[in-house]
């Protein structure tokens, strides 16, 4: 089991909910995969970190960023000068958008969008949280479900329950 948190009370809960002697019997350990607050994507670094471990990003133009602000080399200079460490790696090719935007690093393109969502920021954390789990689900292949911590079981009925499903998701993709 994969559970998203942002830890706290309610990752202890379901440590708590898993650490059940009945939840024994049907589940291992939970696995945490840390969510994302809406007040960490403000920064435009932890956003840029954020979206690439997401797999938003290209690789080129994050590990450009990254590079750029290891070195300080826009350290003191105006803001709109930060994206100019992109000026050497080519813009991704085959992108969907306006003709505007797609002329832009797709970098330069999500950050700028981003600004402007203000309370639906915490929209856009979650579906980060969601993806970076979702990497960690299909890569690793050892897990069976992903769940967020507010989710709440009782021990006695939930292995039989999601074997149901489970068995209920294989018979209907089957069928498919």
């Amino acid at each position: 089991v994969l559970v998203i948190t942002l830890g706290g009370d309610r990752q202890q809960k379901i440590e708590d909910m898993f650490g059940d002697p009945i939840m024994k019997e049907h589940f291992e350990k939970p696995t945490f995969s840390m969510g994302v607050s809406s007040r960490h994507i403000r920064n435009r670094i932890n956003f840029i970190n954020t979206a690439y471990a997401a797999g938003l990003l290209p690789k080129q133009e994050w590990k450009a960023v990254m590079d750029s602000v290891e070195d300080k080399r826009y350290e003191g200079q105006p803001t709109e000068r930060f994206f100019d460490c992109l000026d050497d790696v080519p813009v991704t090719k085959g992108r969907q958008g306006s003709r505007e935007d797609i002329q832009l690093h797709y970098t330069v393109e999500l950050w700028r969008k981003s600004k402007a969502i203000n309370r639906d920021r915490s929209v856009l954390a979650c579906v980060f949280a969601h993806l970076i789990a979702m990497k960690k689900f299909c890569g690793d292949g050892t897990f069976d479900l992903i769940l967020e911590d507010n989710v709440r079981a009782d021990p006695r009925s939930c292995g039989e329950r999601v074997w149901e499903w489970k068995t209920a998701a294989n018979e209907w993709d089957q069928a498919s």
